[in-house]
């Protein structure tokens, strides 16, 4: 019987060295991934995108969630000086975006939207003054949307607001939680 020699089969690359069509497709699940991380690694050093976001494995080693963040909005209006607003109706995806990713153009629009926004307010009880400063009750609040007025209230001239993004920090060295402000943008009118 004759044996047939074997011969082994080998692709040579074609002029020049470069990859048959074949081997790029073979290798683009590859290439597409690392794109991928190195856009996820990109945005994650420039920005303050949460690592929970985007794709990226830092979820796994960080507490900075966007639960973990918070928006301070701070009323500067003619009538009472500075209110602290603690909850603001209508705006909560706007919020819930700019806790996840905040940026300037993003607060600013937030901020913009909220200074066009009617603001009444409200009386915490007789005989006591209607100032903000320093005081943690909430008592300048929007207007309610359909137009009417709360009892009681009286509409407040906003000459300004500013917008905080604050995130957690738990530092080793220190006791405690600690707020470290991501991003402040200040509009006015």
């Amino acid at each position: 019987m004759k044996q047939k020699k074997a011969r082994l089969k080998t692709s040579r690359p074609r002029s020049g060295g470069a990859l048959s069509w074949s081997a790029f497709l073979r290798n683009l699940p590859v290439i597409v991934c690392a794109l991928i991380a190195g856009a996820q690694i990109f945005v994650a050093q420039t920005s303050e995108l949460s690592p929970w976001k985007g794709g990226g494995f830092g979820m796994f080693s960080t507490g900075d969630d966007p639960s973990s963040r918070s928006v301070h909005i701070v009323l500067e209006t003619g009538e009472v000086g500075l209110c602290r607003i603690q909850e603001v109706t209508g705006f909560e995806d706007e919020l819930l975006l700019l806790r996840t990713s905040p940026s300037r153009g993003r607060a600013l629009l937030v901020a913009g939207d909220l200074l066009d926004s009617r603001w009444e307010l409200v009386a915490r009880g007789a005989g006591r003054k209607p100032s903000c400063e320093g005081d943690p009750d909430r008592r300048v609040k929007r207007a309610l949307p359909d137009g009417g007025a709360r009892p009681g209230a009286s509409p407040v001239s906003v000459v300004a607001v500013e917008v905080t993004v604050v995130r957690r920090v738990f530092r080793p060295t220190e006791v405690g939680i600690a707020g470290e402000a991501l991003l402040t943008v200040r509009h006015e009118l």
